[in-house]
């Protein structure tokens, strides 16, 4: 019994037979960013390194950490002698500038992160600005619930967005366009999204509002138009 213990130790732990013979990172392009900070925390994935001495927790642990990343779950294959690194990528869906003047993206739970992968980056380009005085987390988040509960029918208003402003008393504000008419929409509190969308589409349908350039929908039962 003690042979076949020490045996399989040395099988797993030094046999050339169970080496790394395949390193495979997913869910996003950006590989060589991944590698980089796990070489930073002396955690370098190799060919032909020991496959039972790699170690899978801190290599989640310091890829868990990266607040690009939603989700990040290493795997190990002793049947084909594999590490494989799943990453999810965060999707921005705005973004904003920060203390420093950096500009920021944050995701639909308000958090902020900075646009990191390729990915990332090139979609930053095209994303709406947030404005507040402050940039509260707060406020953010606030934002990102209103942009996450915005129905289909006024997503064309975040394709011909202009930017969007969150003031101290929470109310969204947004510039858009319909058509080529610049339009400003006073949403309120980001509450109701639903209903205040469908108030906005009715109100856009009606002939006397074809040149109206600001709607005030904090009252969605008593919007106005001007």
């Amino acid at each position: 019994m003690l042979l076949i213990i020490a045996g399989s130790s040395y099988l797993l732990g030094w046999s050339e037979l169970l080496t790394v013979k395949k390193i495979e990172i997913t869910g996003t392009a950006s590989q060589s960013i991944v590698k980089r900070e796990l070489s930073k925390n002396n955690l370098n994935l190799e060919l032909d390194m020991k496959l039972a001495r790699v170690d899978l927790r801190a290599i989640e642990r310091v890829t868990g950490d990266l607040d690009w990343l939603a989700t990040a779950n290493v795997n190990r294959s002793w049947l084909n002698r594999s590490i494989t690194v799943e990453v999810v990528e965060k999707i921005a869906v705005a973004k904003a500038v920060d203390s420093t003047l950096k500009t920021v993206n944050f995701d639909n739970q308000g958090k902020l992160f900075a646009p990191t992968s390729a990915k990332q980056l090139a979609l930053s380009l095209k994303l709406p600005l947030v404005t507040s005085k402050s940039n509260d987390q707060g406020q953010l988040s606030a934002v990102a619930k209103f942009l996450q509960e915005l129905p289909d029918e006024s997503q064309p208003l975040i394709d011909d967005l202009i930017g969007i402003s969150i003031g101290d008393s929470g109310f969204i504000n947004m510039q858009s366009k319909v058509g080529n008419r610049e339009i400003f929409i006073n949403w309120g509190a980001p509450s109701e999204i639903p209903q205040k969308s469908e108030v906005l589409q009715a109100l856009f349908d009606l002939p006397e509002n074809k040149k109206a350039k600001r709607f005030d929908l904090s009252l969605p039962d008593s919007p106005v138009v001007s």
